[in-house]
């Protein structure tokens, strides 16, 4: 969607059937065609009246400072800041939890403790996200604060026991498979959840090993059309993951 003083224009670009698109989204079609559609009209709309550059807030609307991560009330950690306009009754009053000032090991990155020397900890402003997002996180290039405290400040030895778990794909999950995408596109995103985290793994594709991967555990499969077994095994602990199943269709 797209609007200036004077027009509102709306693009949708798809399949009727609901095939997929090949390499086409919002950004590389819709956006490019609104653009064009606008530059084609406006000048014959009122053409003697200036454009508006801003536009002034809806009436009754109330202005809050919110986080753009996570749409609460920016905290004062929290990097930027953008004024957002809500409707009677819809505006946050939260503040963002996500933002928080964290101490950290600057030898290796992890959490600082009480036992740490002081010319080895910095505080530094971190991303405090859910396990859940962490996945997101990472695409994103955001700078996740450590769940894990240092070794080197001398710390208890964590005592939880390996663990290894398949994230992605989700079992019984279908892909279809689109013979007109680019192989190098047409792949499936293998995640796993493992605990110690500097255990590398091997991930088995229908008994086959296809890769061994460090953190953060994750590899992406070329597809094949059919059904397969996916696997995922520590290398030094022997430790295995539940498989999971998937089914790949024309």
């Amino acid at each position: 969607m797209g609007f200036s003083d004077r027009l509102l224009v709306g693009v949708w670009v798809g399949n009727h059937d609901w095939r997929r698109m090949n390499r086409l989204g919002g950004v590389t079609a819709a956006a490019g065609a609104l653009h064009q559609i606008m530059d084609t009209l406006m000048p014959g709309h009122r053409p003697h009246i200036p454009v508006q550059i801003s536009f002034a807030p809806p009436e009754g609307y109330a202005a809050r400072s919110v986080c753009p991560l996570s749409g609460k009330v920016a905290g004062p950690e929290c990097p930027n800041h953008r004024v957002e306009y809500f409707a009677p009754g819809t505006e946050p009053y939260e503040t963002c939890p996500y933002h928080r000032k964290v101490e950290v090991d600057r030898r290796n990155g992890l959490l600082a403790t009480g036992r740490c020397p002081e010319r080895f900890v910095d505080e530094r402003v971190l991303v405090d996200l859910p396990v859940r997002y962490e996945f997101w996180a990472r695409a994103q290039h955001l700078e996740l604060a450590p769940k894990q405290t240092s070794p080197l400040c001398g710390a208890a030895p964590d005592t939880r026991p390996p663990a290894l778990t398949i994230a992605e794909p989700r079992n019984k999950a279908r892909y279809l498979y689109d013979p007109d995408t680019p192989k190098e596109f047409s792949t499936i995103r293998l995640a796993a959840r493992v605990w110690p985290r500097s255990e590398e793994i091997v991930w088995i594709i229908d008994g086959v090993p296809v890769a061994k991967v460090g953190y953060p555990h994750e590899f992406r499969w070329p597809i094949e059309k059919g059904r397969h077994v996916i696997e995922a095994a520590m290398v030094q602990r022997g430790k295995t993951a539940r498989p999971v199943t998937v089914v790949v269709a024309d």
